[in-house]
This record gives structure tokens, sequence and C-alpha cells, in this order.
């Protein structure tokens, strides 16, 4: 009787560890499963697809790489936000440009968009994505540096006070135009300024779609 136990409590852990084993074999064959989609749509630069099914994935089963991957897919998607919103910032620049007539228009307008290129600037670079790739050499354009550097000049940086003191020479000059120089300053940068705004990049890598 007690041998016929024993050989039952076997049978039973038998079944059991077989059933452990189809089980864990299931949920792995489903993982991968996830994974190739994950794949796939990340591929197709469908990065809130991809970061949805690896959500489900570390749900299904913890795992330490799949977390780091997790974590990675995450600043690619913040990244391109970042860098989709700079460009939307420059396209603002470019439609509006017909509005800008001197350099106080100018020191607004550029003023208001200097966030965009601030958080631009925060992007990890070190990334091996399409998108860190993107804005490392859009970091070292020409065009950008251009841009970029029109924040730090006094006459974008004192337009509006320069503007204000100019007025105040006019009535004490006695109507004498003291806005000339201004005006022909801002004459000398706008084929510079153009040309900048023509050829900044400003298409997002083909792979994210936009």
């Amino acid at each position: 009787m007690k041998k016929l136990s024993m050989i039952f409590i076997s049978i039973i852990l038998i079944f059991g560890l077989i059933g452990c084993e189809n089980k864990e074999a299931k949920l792995s064959k489903e993982i991968d499963d996830l994974k190739l989609q994950a794949d796939e749509y990340y591929n197709n630069g469908d990065l809130n697809n991809t970061i949805t099914l690896y959500e489900k994935i570390l749900y299904l089963r913890e795992n330490q790489e799949d977390r780091n991957y997790l974590d990675e897919l995450i600043i690619e998607k913040e990244s391109m936000a970042v860098t989709l919103s700079f460009i939307e910032s420059i396209n603002d620049f470019k439609n509006n440009y017909n509005t800008i007539h001197n350099l106080t228009d100018l020191s607004e307008f550029i003023i208001k968009i200097k966030p965009s290129f601030d958080e631009l600037e925060k992007i990890d670079t070190s990334k091996n994505t399409e998108i860190s790739l993107f804005v490392n050499s859009l970091l070292k354009d020409l065009n950008y540096v251009y841009l970029r550097g029109l924040y730090d000049k006094d006459f974008i940086k004192d337009a509006e006070y320069n503007a204000d003191l100019s007025k105040t020479l006019d009535l004490a000059l006695g109507g004498y135009d003291a806005r000339l120089a201004d005006d022909i300053l801002f004459d000398s940068i706008q084929i510079n300024l153009e040309n900048s705004l023509e050829n900044i990049p400003t298409e997002l890598p083909s792979k994210y779609g936009h």
C-alpha cells in the first residue's frame, strides 16, 4: 500500500512538472511572438505600440533586459516629441516671417521659440537611435548654429530697448530718424536669416512617419 502511494505521488509530481514546463513554454512562446510584433512596430516607427507591447511583456514576465529596453524606448519617444516640437517652431517661424519687419519683431519671435532650442539641446545624442543621430547632426548644422546664435546677439537682446531709445531720440532731435541704423542692420541680416530658415533640416527620419 505504501509503495502504491509513493507511485501515485510520483505520477502526480511528474504531471505537475510537465504542466509547469508546458506553461513556461507557452509563456515564452507568447513573449517571443509579442517581441516579433514589437520589432515590426519599431521598424515602422510606431513607438507607441512598441512601448505598449513591451509593457505587456514585462507584465507577463519581469526581465531586466526587457525593462532596460523599455526605458530606452521611452527616451526615444520623448526625444522624438521634443524634436517634432522644435521643427514645428521653425515652421511657425517660416510661416510668420512676412510679419517680421524690424529687429524688435525679430527679437520677439526669437525669444518666443527659444525654449524649443533649449529643449532640443537636452536630448541625449549618444543613443544609437535614428532620432538621436538626427539631432546630433542637426546641432552641428550651420543653419541651426546661425539661428541659435541670434540669441546671443546684443541687437536681439536689446532690440526693444533700442527701439524705445530711437523713438525718444526722434522726438528730441525734431524728427531725425534714429531708427535708420536698426533698419539697416535688420536688412543686412535678412539674407542669412532667410537662407538658414530655408535650409535648416526640418524632416524627421522617414522611419517615424512625419
